[in-house]
């Protein structure tokens, strides 16, 4: 099935937005996309979120090449987590793009009338792997880039093109909705995810009633996410210290840890200072089953 020759300006529209949300929902250090040119199959990086390596914006990937091209033939996400696997296909598929400092990289195909019409890239430069949580919200940020394509799609319809005459629309969702995607088990990231998309939509409303209604919404959650913070502010553990925690776990010293983090084990005692004080227990041991008891750990 042939794309419209218009996807690629529709995917153009709604790419950045769509990187910069994985980034915030997977934990990824890096993101980038990547749009794929009818008929060719060649996919060209476009966008980039994060402190990206020179070279790789711009780049363009033979068909079938990469894991990009493997993405886009196979039509499948594709996860290396392992950091010294990941280099090597970069620098055999990339030789010009300095990739010394990624380690784990994923992609995901965005998808329009079954043709994959983009890849959404998500890359880690520690030995931190990607979690199954993350894989999970980089596959729900490209379902959520395939809803809004359609929304632009149905942008320039009549709306009796969207909804038949004498039906009505769902009571639930509006015509054209676009669901945003879940952080699994971190209803607070959901919250958080909610408050700034209604700050970006309220830049591009006119309208001074309808924005006061938006600004009336955004409050509400605000205020949630504040309730949230002051409820379970001493239990939250940031995402780095959940990493330092997670190689405790593995029976690793301060020293392997600082290794495999990259940082000084100076750095991995502060945050064991802090997930102690945090947790309220007194040493690496009681952390890790406090964490365990919490759900934080596996």
């Amino acid at each position: 099935m042939t794309v419209d020759v218009s996807a690629p300006s529709r995917v153009q529209i709604v790419l950045p937005r769509a990187i910069a949300r994985l980034r915030a929902s997977s934990g990824a250090h890096l993101t980038f996309g990547g749009i794929v040119t009818p008929h060719s199959g060649r996919l060209t990086v476009t966008n980039v979120d994060g402190p990206a390596p020179s070279g790789l914006l711009g780049y363009s990937v033979p068909p079938g090449t990469g894991i990009g091209g493997q993405v886009v033939r196979h039509s499948r996400p594709v996860v290396i987590n392992d950091p010294a696997a990941a280099r090597r296909v970069l620098r055999s598929t990339a030789p010009t793009i300095d990739s010394s400092e990624l380690g784990a990289i994923l992609a995901v195909p965005v998808c329009m009338d079954s043709v994959v019409v983009a890849v959404l890239y998500g890359a880690m430069r520690t030995e931190v792997p990607f979690t199954e949580a993350a894989i999970h919200a980089a596959i729900a940020t490209a379902r959520l880039m395939e809803r809004e394509l359609g929304a632009v799609a149905t942008r320039t319809e009549p709306l009796s093109a969207v909804v038949p005459p004498g039906h009505r629309a769902s009571p639930t969702r509006a015509v054209g909705a676009v669901p945003l995607p879940r952080s699994p088990g971190q209803p607070q990231e959901s919250l958080r995810l909610a408050y700034r998309e209604l700050q970006e939509v309220t830049e591009h409303v006119s309208d001074p009633l309808l924005r006061g209604r938006i600004g009336g919404v955004s409050e509400l959650l605000r205020g949630l996410l504040d309730q949230e913070a002051k409820v379970g502010g001493r239990l939250a553990l940031t995402p780095r210290e959940l990493e330092v925690l997670a190689q405790v776990a593995l029976g690793l010293s301060n020293v392997e840890t600082a290794r495999r983090l990259t940082v000084s084990p100076e750095t991995v005692k502060a945050y064991l200072r802090s997930i102690m004080r945090k947790l309220g227990v007194r040493n690496r041991t009681a952390a890790v089953h406090a964490a365990r008891q919490l759900g934080m750990l596996p």
